[in-house]
């Protein structure tokens, strides 16, 4: 499913004109897929990790970790939209200038992580996430 999920995502960045590096992927040792990519966007890259997990509720847990860990580093959630099993948040990195955005999708089972390093690459992977059908307005 990671590889499915990242190829759509990479897909949608191409289809806008931005570069993409071929997708990695990994297996973990509790059987989970890690695919991962990085996107030239706007200058700068953008890292995009595609977690597929073996149910719902560690797809779960792979995102709250990734919010829990946001958190604990003094960001907050700037922005949060939930649909049809889907949830989105944007947490800013004020200190560092970055944004993440951390994706929920129970259908598929999946986590996604997305680091971004400059301020103007926010809106382009927000449309690239709605490309590929995940809630963001």
């Amino acid at each position: 499913m990671a590889s499915e999920i990242s190829g759509r995502i990479a897909q949608a960045f191409n289809e806008r004109g931005y570069s993409t590096t071929p997708i990695e992927f990994e297996t973990s040792n509790t059987g989970n897929e890690v695919a991962y990519f990085e996107a030239e966007v706007e200058g700068g890259q953008v890292d995009v990790f595609v977690t597929s997990a073996n149910s719902a509720q560690m797809a779960k847990k792979t995102f709250d970790a990734n919010v829990l860990a946001d958190k604990t580093n003094g960001m907050a959630i700037m922005n949060d939209w939930e649909n049809n099993g889907n949830t989105v948040y944007v947490i800013r990195n004020n200190m560092a200038n970055m944004n993440f955005v951390e994706v929920l999708d129970t259908k598929q089972s999946s986590a996604i992580h997305i680091v971004d390093q400059l301020p103007e690459q926010l809106d382009p992977v927000l449309k690239v996430l709605d490309a590929v059908s995940y809630p963001v307005q």
